[in-house]
């Protein structure tokens, strides 16, 4: 069985190419610009490719979102690769997903490409979104000062507790101002 890619590069329908990476449109875009950019080499496994590779590719995502940004003004960008199945990887041969997004395109473009377009959203997410439901799972905050996402992707209030006080030695307490409440 043939990949989609190799006979997309094979073909010659590029947006942009280099020696060692082609862009080309999704077959299914998610919006308006939405572009893949792949090695040349067949390579399942973003990990296995070199590094001129991984760079070439890169090289690519820049220069083709400065023709998005000339040509279609977008107001964002989600990048994604998925690396295997499990990942939701579902075409064998590695790819970068570079998403224009545009103000209004989706519900909660806070939840980035894989949860703002209905269309996509169930794709390999079954058994993860089951597995975790009802827990909280963004990373810890160590400066409760520093903003956080509610599950609606809107900042969740500051937490407004003191800040402990030090300890205080014995003299320190002996020594201290009475306010005559103790």
């Amino acid at each position: 069985m043939g990949c989609v890619f190799c006979d997309r590069l094979a073909a010659g329908d590029l947006e942009a190419e280099n020696e060692l990476a082609a862009a080309f449109p999704d077959a299914f875009p998610l919006t308006r610009g939405h572009t893949l950019v792949v090695p040349r080499r067949h390579e399942a496994d973003y990990f296995a490719l070199t590094a001129a590779e991984q760079t070439a590719m890169w090289r690519l995502v820049n220069a083709v979102r400065a023709r998005l940004e000339r040509e279609l003004h977008p107001d964002g960008y989600n990048l994604g690769v998925n690396v295997s199945q499990a990942a939701g990887q579902t075409v064998d041969h590695v790819h970068i997903h570079l998403i224009p997004r545009y103000a209004g395109d989706a519900d909660d473009p806070a939840a980035g490409s894989a949860g703002s377009f209905p269309r996509r959203r169930g794709i390999g997410s079954r058994a993860p979104r089951a597995a975790t439901e009802g827990l909280d799972l963004r990373p810890e905050v160590s400066d409760p000062r520093e903003p956080r996402l509610d599950r609606s992707g809107t900042r969740a209030p500051l937490a407004r507790t003191p800040p402990n006080p030090a300890p205080r030695s014995a003299r320190a307490q002996r020594d201290a101002p009475h306010d005559g409440r103790s």
